[in-house]
């Protein structure tokens, strides 16, 4: 059976008396650019790693990006929705009881 991208995850090896965790790939298939081949190419054999291996890390340094980016708006978007009534005196020291009470009305 094959896996969905949905249920790719981790699971144990118990293979052979192999112990510790794998991750469960999916085979896919990209098109690069010549040039952008010949440099991958060449970094991989500075490297000591695959393409393929060269592939996934930039593709976690974009998604580890996208993920930063959004909990900065989060952020910005829950602190901008932070309204105090004009005589709290306490922001700056109660700012993390504000900030989760926005979060919470999200």
């Amino acid at each position: 059976r094959r896996r969905r991208g949905s249920e790719v995850g981790t699971r144990e090896l118990a293979v052979h008396g192999l112990k510790g965790r794998y991750a469960i790939m999916i085979r896919t298939q990209i098109q690069l650019e010549t040039g952008q081949y010949e440099l991958l190419k060449a970094l991989a054999a500075r490297r000591s790693k695959s393409i393929a291996q060269l592939v996934r890390e930039g593709i976690d340094q974009v998604l580890a990006a996208e993920q930063r980016e959004e909990a900065w708006n989060r952020f910005l978007a829950a602190a901008g929705s932070c309204r105090t009534t004009g005589d709290a005196t306490d922001v700056s020291a109660r700012h993390d009881t504000y900030l989760a009470d926005a979060f919470a009305d999200e």
